[in-house]
């Protein structure tokens, strides 16, 4: 049951931090590992504080 809420979890702050942090932006990085792990790293540091505010934006209507 852990396994599944963290799973739920990592996808719902991936999202959320996705619609946040990193939309209408350009990033060019010369190293996709370095890219994807600080993007995995800040999504479970931050998921917490970013999933409530991406919801409430998306039922605003804000894109």
């Amino acid at each position: 049951m852990v396994a599944i809420l963290m799973i739920a979890y990592i996808a719902a702050a991936y999202w959320a931090t996705n619609k946040i942090w990193w939309s209408k932006k350009v990033y060019v990085y010369s190293n996709a590992t370095y890219f994807y792990m600080t993007r995995f790293i800040i999504c479970m540091v931050a998921g917490f504080v970013t999933i409530p505010i991406a919801l409430l934006l998306t039922l605003v209507g804000k894109n």
